[in-house]
This record gives C-alpha cells, sequence and structure tokens, in this order.
C-alpha cells in the first residue's frame, strides 16, 4: 500500500514537471521573441522648432517706495496679495509730517501777513508822495505868488508914491465935493427917512409872515410826509423779511417733500426690483413645478388606470382597484387643469402687478420731479423775497435819509427865515434910528468940513511917504528867500518818491517770501500726503521689504538708491512674458512675432502658446556659452504662473498641419540614398521579394507571423518628432519604428526544477 502511495506521489510528481517544462519552453520562446514597435500612419502636424529656456517674469516689477521718512505704523498687504490701482498699501507715522505742516501753514500766514503790510506801506507812500509833492507845489507857488505880490507891491509902491501926492490932491478935491455933497443932503434927508421908514416896516411884516408859515404849515407837512414814508419803507421792509421767511420754509418744506418723494421713489423702485427679480420669478417657478408635479402625476395616473384596465380585462384585479384607478386619474387630471390654469394665469397678474408697481414708480419719480420743481420754485421765490429785502431797505435807507435831510434843511429854512426876520426888524430899526439923519446929516457935513482938513492933512502926508519904498524893498528880498526855501522842499518831496521803489521791492521780497512758504507748504501737505502709501498700479505683490515698525527713508532722496525706501514691490502679471536663452547658432531662426510653444516645469502636460516680442541686440557669454536674450509673452495670461518659474520655449519655425506624418524613427536611409520604410502586414504579399521578411511577434496570448515591407517614401517637412509623407504611404498603415532581438536564456533544467521543488531522495 505504502508503495502505491509512494508510486502515485512520484506520477504525480513527474507530471507537475513536465507540465512545468512545457511552460519554461513557452515563456523562453516568447523571450526570444523580437519586441517590435510601430506606429500608425495618421494625419497630423510637423513642426520645425528651436528651443530655449528662460524664466517667467511680469510685465513690469515696481517698487513701491516711501517719499516720507518714518515708522511704519500700519502695512496693509502681503505677498501673492492682489491689489488694484489707488489701493492703500501702508501708512507711516503722520505725526512729525503733520507737525511740520501746520508749522508750514503758520509760516505762510506770517509771509502773508508781510506782503499786506509792504503793499500797505507802499500804498500810504504812493498816497503820501503826491500830496507831499502837490503841497510842495503849491507851498512853491505861494512863495513865487507872495514874491510876485512883492515886487509888485514895490513897484506899486513907487507907482503909489509917486501918485500919493496926486492922489491926496484928488482925495482933497473930493473931499471938497462931498462937503458940497453933505450939505444938500443935510436939506433932503427929513424925506428920505420917511420913506425908508415904510419900506423896512412892510419887509419885516413879510419875514414874519413867512417864517410862521414854515413853522406851522410847510415844514411840519413836508415832515409829516417824509415820516409817513419812512413808516412805509420800514414796513415794506418787515413785509419782505416776513417774504424772505415764508419762502425758506417754503424751501424746507419742498426739500422735505422731496426727501420724502426719493424715499417714496427707491421704496417704489425696490418693491419693483423685487417683482422682477424675487417674487415674480418664485412664484412662476412654483407654479412651473407645480404644473411639472401635476403633469407627472397625470401622467402617472393615466398609465395606472390603462395597467388596471388591462388587468382587469385579464381578470387579474377587480372593478373596485379600477374604480380607484379611474378616481385617482380624473383626481389627477383635475390637479393637473387648475395648475395648468393657475400657470397661464399667473402671467397675466403679475403683468398686472408689473404694471402697476411701475405706475407707481413713474408717479414716485412725477412727484419727486414736482418736489425738485417746488424747490427751484421755492428757490426763486426766495431770491426773489430776499431781493425785494434788499429793495425795501434801500428805500428804507433813502427815506432815512430824506427824512434827516429834511429835518437839517427845515432848520436851516428856519434859521434862514429867523434871519431876514431879524435882518428886516434890524433894518426897521435903522430906518426908524435914521430919523436922527437929520442931525447926523448936519453932522456929516461938518464931518464933511472936517474930511477937507484932513485931506490937506494927507496931502502933506502922501509927499512924507517916500520912506515906504524901502520897506516894500525887504518884503520882496524876504518873498525870494522863501521861493528858495520852496523849491528846496519841492526837491525833497520829489525825491521821496524814491521810496516807493523801495517800498516796492518790499513788496517783491515779501512776495518772494511767501512764495517760498507757500512751496514749503505744499510740500508738507505732500509729505502728509504721502505718509498714506498707494498702490501706484494693478498687481501682485511680489516681496515685502519691511514690516510694521520699520523706519523707512525717503525714496526720492539722493542717498536712497536701490530697495531703499521701498516698501513692497509690485508685479503686473496682466501680460506675462519668458525671458529666454537662445543659443547664437539658432538666433538665425527667431523674429518677431514668431509663434512660440511654452511649457512650465510646474505644469508640463500644458503647452501655452506664444508670441516673439523682443530680440536683443546683443550677445550674452556665460561660462563660455553664447546666446541671445528672446522675450516672449504669453497669449493668454494664466493666474497659475508665477514670476521666476522655468520655462521651455519652442520657437515653431515651420508648421504644416493636417498632412500625414510617421515618427522621425521609422524613416530609414534607402539604397539610392532616398527615404524608405518598413511597412508592416498580416500576410505575405503575392510573388517572392527577397526584401520582404517575416517576424514572429506576440498578440495578446497568441505568438503570430507578420511580414516588414520596405517602401520608398517622399518625404516633405522633417520635424524633431515626426515627419511628413507626401507620397508613397496611406492613412491607417503601420510602419516599423524599431525592433529589439533579445539574447536567448537557457532555462532551469527538470532536475533542479524538482530540487527546487523539494523533491529527490537521499544524497
Amino acid at each position: 500500500m505504502r508503495r502505491v502511495v509512494l508510486l502515485l506521489i512520484l506520477l504525480a510528481l513527474m507530471g507537475m514537471g513536465t507540465r512545468y517544462a512545457l511552460i519554461r519552453r513557452q515563456r523562453a520562446r516568447e523571450a526570444r521573441l523580437p519586441i517590435v514597435e510601430t506606429a500608425t500612419v495618421e494625419r497630423g502636424e510637423v513642426t520645425i522648432s528651436v528651443s530655449g529656456t528662460g524664466v517667467v517674469e511680469p510685465l513690469t516689477t515696481v517698487d513701491v517706495k516711501s517719499e516720507t521718512p518714518g515708522r511704519i505704523v500700519e502695512l496693509l498687504v502681503d505677498v501673492g496679495q492682489e491689489v488694484k490701482a489707488g489701493q492703500v498699501i501702508a501708512r507711516i507715522d503722520p505725526t512729525e509730517p503733520q507737525a511740520q505742516f501746520e508749522q508750514a501753514q503758520a509760516d505762510v500766514e506770517a509771509a502773508l501777513a508781510r506782503v499786506r503790510q509792504a503793499e500797505t506801506s507802499l500804498s500810504l507812500q504812493q498816497r503820501l508822495t503826491p500830496v507831499q509833492v502837490e503841497e510842495a507845489q503849491q507851498q512853491l507857488a505861494s512863495a513865487k505868488a507872495r514874491l510876485e505880490q512883492a515886487r509888485k507891491a514895490l513897484e506899486l509902491e513907487q507907482a503909489q508914491v509917486a501918485a500919493s501926492i496926486r492922489q491926496a490932491e484928488e482925495a482933497l478935491a473930493a473931499a471938497q465935493a462931498r462937503e458940497r455933497q453933505a450939505h444938500h443932503q443935510a436939506e433932503t434927508q427929513p424925506h428920505l427917512t420917511q420913506t425908508a421908514i415904510a419900506q423896512a416896516q412892510a419887509a419885516y411884516e413879510a419875514a414874519v409872515e413867512e417864517l410862521r408859515q414854515l413853522k406851522e404849515a410847510t415844514h411840519p407837512q413836508a415832515r409829516a410826509q417824509a415820516e409817513a414814508a419812512y413808516q412805509q419803507a420800514l414796513g415794506n421792509v418787515e413785509q419782505a423779511q416776513a417774504g424772505v421767511r415764508q419762502a425758506q420754509a417754503a424751501l424746507e418744506q419742498a426739500q422735505a417733500a422731496l426727501r420724502s418723494a426719493e424715499e417714496n421713489l427707491k421704496a417704489q423702485e425696490e418693491a419693483l426690483r423685487q417683482l422682477k427679480e424675487a417674487t415674480h420669478p418664485q412664484a412662476r417657478a412654483a407654479a412651473q413645478a407645480a404644473f411639472d408635479q401635476a403633469q407627472a402625476n397625470l401622467v402617472n395616473a393615466e398609465k395606472n388606470l390603462k395597467r388596471q384596465l388591462e388587468l382587469l380585462s385579464k381578470g387579474f384585479v377587480s372593478q373596485a382597484q379600477v374604480d380607484t384607478a379611474q378616481a385617482q386619474y380624473e383626481v389627477a387630471k383635475a390637479q393637473w387643469n387648475s395648475a395648468k390654469e393657475r400657470l397661464n394665469t399667473l402671467q397675466q397678474e403679475q403683468d398686472a402687478e408689473l404694471k402697476a408697481a411701475q405706475a407707481r414708480v413713474a408717479d414716485a419719480q412725477t412727484r419727486v420731479a414736482d418736489a425738485k420743481a417746488r424747490i427751484a420754485s421755492a428757490e426763486a421765490q426766495l431770491l426773489e423775497a430776499q431781493s425785494r429785502v434788499r429793495t425795501a431797505e434801500a428805500e428804507l435807507a433813502s427815506a432815512k435819509q430824506r427824512l434827516d435831510t429834511l429835518q437839517a434843511q427845515q432848520e436851516a429854512e428856519v434859521r434862514n427865515a429867523e434871519a431876514r426876520v431879524a435882518q428886516t426888524k434890524a433894518a426897521l430899526e435903522s430906518a426908524q434910528a435914521n430919523a436922527v439923519q437929520n442931525r447926523l446929516r448936519q453932522e456929516e457935513l461938518q464931518a464933511a468940513q472936517a474930511a477937507v482938513r484932513q485931506a490937506e492933512a494927507n496931502l502933506e502926508a502922501a509927499r512924507a511917504n517916500a520912506v515906504q519904498l524901502e520897506i516894500r524893498r525887504a518884503e520882496v528880498r524876504t518873498a525870494e528867500a522863501a521861493v528858495k526855501q520852496a523849491e528846496a522842499a519841492l526837491e525833497s518831496a520829489k525825491a521821496n518818491q524814491l521810496q516807493e521803489r523801495v517800498r516796492a521791492s518790499d513788496i517783491v521780497n515779501a512776495r518772494a517770501q511767501l512764495q517760498r512758504a507757500q512751496a514749503q507748504l505744499e510740500n508738507a501737505r505732500k509729505q502728509l500726503r504721502e505718509t498714506i502709501i498707494y498702490a501706484p498700479r494693478s498687481g501682485i505683490v511680489l516681496q515685502k521689504y519691511v514690516e510694521e515698525g520699520t523706519m523707512v527713508v525717503s525714496g526720492s532722496r539722493g542717498l536712497a538708491s536701490g530697495t531703499a525706501g521701498s516698501i513692497v514691490q509690485l508685479g503686473d502679471m496682466s501680460r506675462v512674458f519668458v525671458d529666454c536663452q537662445v543659443d547664437e547658432t539658432d538666433i538665425g531662426k527667431v523674429w518677431e512675432g514668431q509663434s512660440v510653444d511654452i511649457t512650465v516645469d510646474a505644469f508640463p502636460e500644458q503647452i501655452f502658446e506664444g508670441k516673439v516680442v523682443r530680440i536683443d541686440p546683443r550677445t550674452t557669454t556665460e561660462q563660455n556659452v553664447t546666446y541671445v536674450h528672446v522675450k516672449v509673452e504669453f497669449d493668454m495670461p494664466d493666474p497659475r504662473l508665477k514670476p521666476g518659474m522655468t520655462a521651455t520655449c519652442e520657437f515653431i519655425v515651420e508648421r504644416r498641419e493636417d498632412v500625414l506624418v510617421v515618427p522621425t524613427e521609422a524613416l530609414r536611409e534607402a539604397e539610392d540614398g532616398g527615404s524608405m520604410v518598413e511597412v508592416l502586414v498580416d500576410r505575405k504579399p503575392p510573388g517572392e521579394d527577397p526584401k520582404v521578411r517575416s517576424i514572429p511577434m506576440r498578440e495578446g496570448k497568441r505568438i503570430v507571423t507578420r511580414w516588414i515591407l520596405p517602401r520608398k517614401v517622399e518625404v516633405g517637412l522633417e520635424g524633431s518628432e515626426y515627419v511628413e509623407i507626401l507620397s508613397g504611404l496611406q492613412g491607417g498603415e503601420v510602419v516599423v519604428t524599431s525592433i529589439f532581438e533579445p539574447q536567448a536564456q537557457q532555462g532551469p533544467s527538470l532536475r533542479g526544477m524538482m530540487r527546487s521543488m523539494g523533491g529527490g531522495g537521499r544524497p
């Protein structure tokens, strides 16, 4: 029994070994099969390109600097943050710039005061100098007039000395004539005295009556009229002021109405917007959903009813179940009709609501327009009322002036009338007193006789007045000295005109100081404004140079260079470029506007498109390699692109699309120097061709024999990966790209296999 078991085990092991050996031989055969790589002829594109590498760059980078030194109290952006032009980036402590600004304001006010003082001094000097010159000229003219008068007086005195005797003689003759006249008047005086008294009495009575008329009639009436006009003007002012207050109240009421109308308009517009954007769309959506649900229910109920009827006809259900299905169908149909009716009428209702809301908005707009019109009318009424106030005040001032003038005029008229009364009274008294003229005429006669005697004495005195000539000559010398003094004063006054130039120079200096102070004020204002740092353009924060609390210097000072004074660095990523290095041997195949395929190491599976925008005019050499910088712009900026990323650029020298292509590895050199490929086919072509050869290949789990046919082709554009085939191949054919012949491997022996499986006897 044991031998049988051992025999069975041995047979099993031998069967397993045989199977394993067969499998190993199969695998060894498969391992010795050549590895054939193929490609299918298809339509595609062929590209000739030049490669270069570079880094991604933004359109521009700008260091945002502080124009004002100080401590950063707020830094509002971080690296990678996108900012907009005009956005606040940082704030600098404004304490010192604020103090400088206030000091500059004070300096401007002081400089302005100095300008005004200098202008006042010049104005005063300009007014005083002409007055002084005019006074000196008048004094000179007066001195010259006095000199001329003294000279004429001397000449006159000289003439008078000669003529005084003649005049004295004539005076004597006149005195003698008056003596004769006095003698005649003494005889006619009584009649003249009576006539003068009567005339003076009439004039006195007329003056008294005129004074009474002024006091009792003319003046009271005129004063009453003036006071009435003044009171009327005063009332007009009060009435006009009341009109202003009323117009102001009307304006305030109209403004309140406008605010109310605008609030109502906003509310109506919001209600209209709610209808359009929320209420109506929601209602339509709900009605449509209800209709869709009702329709679905109707379809289901109809299907259920048909199914129940079919089952009833076959006897599978009762009539009650059919009736229930019929009732459900009727209910579903009624609900569908109701939902459809609701959907049809909802649009009309919403149109009506929308028109009503639009009408309310239009009404609110009309009210706003009416309120604005009322405001304009109220403002016009207010201006008109204010104009009436000014007119009434002017009329009041005029009435007051007329009243004051009338008072003074009437007082003057009363004084004149009283003066005439006094004058006529004095004339009357004088006329009455002239009653003594009879005696006076006698006395005049005696006086005339005495005058004759006096004239005789004067004649003697005139003959002795020759000494007055020396006095007149001394007066001439004094007047000449006064003229010289006045001329000197005039020259001094004219010299004072030079002070105007000095004052004008003071104004120029003061204005220059004012301009300097204003420039300092503007600079201080600029410094104060620049404590808030704004983004000069939109972009992305590429780098922060400072943190909050850092002291920064002014970026515009001469000592500030590089990043001194810089807060952050912004990059404009609205346009993205690659600064690419192209070998000098390839630069002849690169031109501006050339299309470029760009790959970025961060996204190797994606190809970006771009164009050449600039080629540097000079080369650069690094580590004995000469290259040229070429700037390539991405056609479509991608937010994933970051400055500094490594990029590879393929400069498209030539590209052909939709042509037959094969991989460059499939191209072979023919014996005649042309090009050929090896076509892989399933069956051997008819005839005997020594160049056709077979090759075993594995397809799935089978090993098949395929045939390789050499074929000449006409090649077009040759790219780095694909070659254009002009003739010799058709789309869909398979060409061989490479064949790998593996070396034969020796498989393990059966003995070794069995030993490895643990079998065998004793050693």
